[in-house]
């Protein structure tokens, strides 16, 4: 019988192990590759209409779409800092214990930030 249980536990370490890893790689995937498209789109709107704040619409529009929170955005002449924050949730063991060394409830999603500097 602990023979059994031995191998339940490694198979639900494995399956946790796979989850979480693969919820991780595909949210770093995610806010990398959107708030690298954002900032490069609102760096070529910067260029073309150089008034303060002019691509910030374009942004929030963007951000919005791809399920992003904008932390921060500058516009100057050289370009266009963004800073996003996407959050994670489904994982079974990186959330939860996120939530719990910040002592929130267990189904808190665990955030990830990019900042990304674009100059079009």
């Amino acid at each position: 019988m602990s023979r059994w249980l031995k191998v339940a536990l490694v198979v639900l370490i494995g399956l946790a192990v796979v989850n979480d890893a693969g919820r991780y790689l595909m949210a770093v995937y995610k806010i990398d590759d959107k708030t690298r498209t954002i900032a490069f789109q609102a760096a070529q709107t910067a260029k073309a209409n150089p008034t303060s704040q002019s691509a910030w619409p374009e942004v929030a529009k963007a951000a919005q779409e791809a399920g992003l929170e904008v932390t921060g955005y500058q516009q100057s002449a050289a370009g266009v800092t963004l800073q996003t924050r996407l959050r994670v949730s489904g994982t079974w063991v990186i959330g939860p214990v996120w939530a719990l060394m910040l002592r929130q409830p267990l189904s808190t999603p665990f955030p990830l930030e990019r900042s990304v500097t674009s100059q079009g």
